[in-house]
């Protein structure tokens, strides 16, 4: 995975990896 697609799903902002992704699907 490259970078920039690992930062639209895992945000910066979210440390966690697994609360990331769910948090990404429901923000979008």
């Amino acid at each position: 995975m490259s970078a920039e697609y690992t930062e639209l799903w895992y945000p910066r902002r979210k440390p966690s990896v697994e609360h990331g992704r769910v948090g990404a699907q429901s923000n979008a």
